[in-house]
Formats: C-alpha cells, structure tokens, sequence
C-alpha cells in the first residue's frame, strides 16, 4: 500500500503591526486627502466647498490653506456669489466658458 502524505499546513504569519504609508497618508495629509477626493468627482455632478471639504474629512480650520493650491484650481469654479464647486476639470472649464463666471 502506497504511503498517504499529509498536506504541510500553511505557515500562520504574524498579524500586520501598524500603518502603511497609504493608510497613513490618508490620516493624516491633507493635501493627500484632497487629491484622492478630486479623483472621485463624478462627471456633470458638483458638490459645494464645504461638501468637499466633509467628503476629504478636513477640518474647516486648515481647508482653505489646502484646497486654494494652485493645484486644484481646475476642479473649482466661483460663481459671482462667492459660493464655489468642485467637479471634473473638463466639466468645470465647459461651465466657465458658458456661464462666463470668474476664475
């Protein structure tokens, strides 16, 4: 009779102490919450600055500091106001030019 072998079981690893620099990041970086909410906006739908701001969990003391980088001036749009919306760049431009409303 031929020689039954038992499976070798599987090495039970240690459980993973601490953060990874993504979860972190998102913790804690403000500027890194903002770029992955700007990568979440929906085409032809906006949401006011302080819907961005809560969806990117930032504290409104410290927002405007972050969010006025020229980095995300594309995703913004200020109607005369004063009252701004965050979208997709593309849809925010095509607003601009027919709304003709300021930068």
């Amino acid at each position: 009779m031929p020689e039954v072998k038992k499976p070798i079981p599987p090495v039970k690893s240690a459980p993973i102490i601490g953060f990874s620099e993504k979860e972190l990041r998102a913790k804690h970086d403000n500027m890194y919450k903002i770029r992955e909410g700007v990568k979440q906006l929906q085409k032809n739908r906006y949401l006011t600055d302080q819907q961005m701001r809560e969806f990117c969990h930032i504290n409104s003391s410290v927002w405007r500091g972050f969010s006025e980088n020229a980095e995300f001036d594309s995703y913004k749009l200020t109607v005369k106001a004063g009252i701004i919306y965050w979208g997709v760049p593309e849809c925010i431009r095509s607003l601009k030019e027919d709304l003709n409303v300021s930068l």
